[in-house]
């Protein structure tokens, strides 16, 4: 069986598969099986590496960072959101995406491609604040409309050495 994970293109609205788990489990050295991969449009997992990977000898999960990665819209974008129009980071070499859920809440996904430190304002109805996104990050922030909200800040760096990480709040 497999499990096709989403994800969405800041750019066009659409959306494509972007990984799959399998079951039975991939083989340890994390190389798929051929039977196991069907051409989808808009592939954007083009390593083709598993986001999970199980020892079949000890039953050992292994979690890639892209399944943390693939976490920030799983985890935040809720059954019944839509998406709402964010500015274009592109010459900041970031790109964005922001929704609001059913129950209110606002998801902002940052995802810093760069191998350099960049700075960002988030802003929404005349508040704001600027944080500096890690190299090779992505970064959420969740809030509820409401005037001086704190965000949530969910981080995942690609040295790994944050896997979607809660990080300490930011204020409106």
């Amino acid at each position: 069986m497999e499990v096709p994970e989403w994800n969405i293109d800041a750019d066009h609205g659409s959306y494509g598969c972007n990984g799959w788990l399998s079951n039975p489990p991939t083989p340890q050295n994390g190389t798929p099986e051929p039977k196991n991969w069907r051409k989808l449009p808009r592939i954007t997992n083009t390593s083709r590496v598993p986001f999970i990977t199980i020892n079949r000898s000890t039953g050992e999960v292994s979690c890639r960072p892209q399944y943390y990665t693939f976490g920030h819209s799983s985890k935040f974008v809720r059954p019944g959101a839509y998406r709402v129009k964010s500015s274009d980071t592109s010459a900041a070499k970031v790109d964005n995406v922001a929704f609001v859920n059913a129950d209110g809440s606002l998801i902002v996904i940052v995802l810093n491609s760069d191998r350099s430190q960049s700075r960002v304002r988030i802003a929404w109805k005349s508040q704001g604040f600027d944080y500096i996104l890690p190299p090779r990050s992505a970064v959420t922030f969740k809030w509820l409309d409401k005037p001086n909200a704190n965000a949530q800040v969910w981080l995942t760096t690609g040295d790994q050495a944050k896997l979607l990480s809660r990080e300490p709040d930011v204020h409106f």
